[in-house]
């Protein structure tokens, strides 16, 4: 994963002040989510945020032509590189 190179003016990226309030991050999207007082959009958009940080986006949907070889290859490639996200975000 690549992270922001900007930094603060004391030489701190953007990107490690940021990590160091995940915990706070997660904590409140989680009291969104499981807040019977929020409403529906926000106690869903709440879950979406914590599922994609815990196992990236949902895919998109693919036109696939009918020839089997060429399917195979495409999923295969897609499943590749969707391992190789999973993969990373387990690194990080």
């Amino acid at each position: 994963m690549t992270r922001s190179r900007r930094t603060t003016a004391d030489g701190e990226t953007v990107a490690d002040l940021a990590i160091t309030h995940s915990r706070a991050a997660i904590a409140a999207l989680v009291g969104v989510m499981t807040n019977e007082k929020s409403s529906d959009a926000s106690r869903v958009s709440a879950a979406n945020a914590i599922l994609d940080r815990a196992w990236g986006r949902a895919g998109q949907n693919l036109d696939v032509s009918k020839d089997g070889a060429e399917e195979e290859e495409d999923f295969a490639a897609i499943l590749s590189a969707a391992r190789a996200r999973v993969a990373a975000g387990r690194e990080s």
